[in-house]
């Protein structure tokens, strides 16, 4: 294979995971989605990245004004994107000190810190073993069994660890944008697989819990740079709709396949370029870099 078609791969990769993952999302379980689309995501993401540094490089290798001017242009747009995911990654690990705090003041023996405020809100903070924050201002709008409800939701987020899958894709928009829409719909799969857990216990009770919490904190915006996790995140009303439905247990073994199948190809051709890299970066006397595909 040559370098030429190893460098477009990983792009053609990225479409076909970007066309499959609206399918794989209505076939896939919410458990499955939230972890193994993150994972084939940033394999593939990883890839572009790759292959942009290795056309940049042998670019810059080459005796040619336009292939150095080439190679200059998309240097500088890995650096930017590099460093955007960079910066991106700086503010969620400073959200994670910040609550931090949360974690301190829960008392020992319980994951749950009610704080005394009248603004309703209620979220999974994924510190050590995790906490979940609620105010007093969402007790006050919801009922016994609802509070219950949205507690057992959270819970799940942090059983599940669900703030690792959701930050990958994040990391991975920021490093490719493309991905972007990816990365809402893995937030909202997280939602979905928590909701699914909670209403093993109550489901009426949590389909109330979710409306209610959703308009009281209509005006409380969340940054994905947050590594905090709430009820009234992804699609609310697809949400409450996929719960008036059969919880979904099966996972297609054939879209299972498909997402391995992009994953492990992505990370074949990421090592095979990377080696381009390295060759560009530390040359051995007499072999091209681009030698390997020979």
């Amino acid at each position: 294979m040559s370098f030429a078609i190893t460098a477009v791969l990983p792009w053609v990769l990225l479409g076909a995971s970007l066309v499959l993952t609206p399918r794989l999302e209505r076939a896939l379980a919410p458990r499955f989605f939230t972890v193994g689309i993150p994972c084939m995501t940033a394999a593939v993401v990883v890839a572009t990245a790759t292959s942009v540094a290795a056309v940049a490089a042998v670019g810059l290798r080459a005796h040619s004004v336009p292939a150095h001017i080439l190679g200059a242009a998309l240097l500088a747009l890995a650096a930017w994107r590099l460093g955007v995911m960079v910066r991106h990654a700086w503010r969620v690990w400073m959200s994670y000190r910040s609550a931090q705090t949360f974690a301190r003041a829960t008392a020992s023996g319980t994951d749950v810190l009610v704080v005394d405020d009248p603004v309703p809100d209620a979220f999974a903070s994924p510190v050590g073993p995790g906490v979940v924050v609620i105010t007093t201002g969402m007790c006050d709008v919801l009922r016994s069994d609802e509070v219950s409800a949205l507690i057992g939701h959270e819970r799940a987020h942090l059983r599940y660890r669900h703030a690792i899958w959701i930050q990958l894709g994040e990391l991975s928009a920021q490093l490719n944008p493309i991905t972007a829409g990816t990365a809402r719909a893995v937030r909202h799969a997280a939602e979905r697989h928590a909701d699914e857990v909670a209403a093993a216990d109550n489901r009426t009770a949590l389909l109330r819990a979710i409306a209610r919490a959703s308009l009281a904190t209509a005006d409380t915006h969340r940054s994905a740079n947050s590594s905090d996790l709430h009820s009234g995140g992804g699609d609310v009303a697809r949400r409450i709709r996929a719960l008036t439905n059969p919880s979904p247990t099966t996972t297609p073994k054939r879209a299972i396949v498909v997402v391995s199948s992009i994953a492990i190809a992505a990370l074949m051709v990421s090592a095979a370029l990377g080696d381009v890299v390295e060759d560009c970066a530390a040359p051995e006397k007499g072999e091209p870099p681009t030698a390997v595909f020979r």
